[in-house]
């Protein structure tokens, strides 16, 4: 039973996280024209195919790291004070929120290099 509580409240908390996803698809994307963008051509299915690629792979990747840090949260909270246990999970933590902010910032490159394309 000492185990469970905190592996359910992970999970609570991560499907409560991820219920605002259908909202978010609800969001009409901005019309193309007038804005100077192309919004066709063979040119630019390409670089559309290979954008959709890494935005996909950045958000596999933002995805373990996600769950990285509840992972790295349930190990400390089941270290029982073993100090051993409780620096392994700092460092899991540690190195998974740098993953996110590198994938973060990947997000940014990658939307600035398309954007002036």
């Amino acid at each position: 039973m000492r185990v469970l509580k905190p592996v359910l409240f992970a999970v609570a908390v991560a499907a409560l996280s991820l219920s605002v996803f259908p909202v978010a698809a609800q969001i009409a994307p901005a019309p193309c024209t007038g804005l100077g963008i192309n919004c066709g051509g063979a040119a630019n299915s390409l670089s559309k195919y290979i954008v959709k690629i890494i935005e996909l792979f950045l958000t596999l990747v933002g995805l373990i790291a996600a769950i990285m840090v509840i992972y790295g949260g349930v190990k400390y909270m089941l270290s029982a004070g073993d100090s051993k246990e409780a620096e392994t999970a700092k460092h899991i933590n540690f190195f998974a929120l740098i993953g996110l902010i590198i994938v973060g910032l990947s997000a940014v490159i990658v939307n600035f290099i398309v954007g002036a394309l």
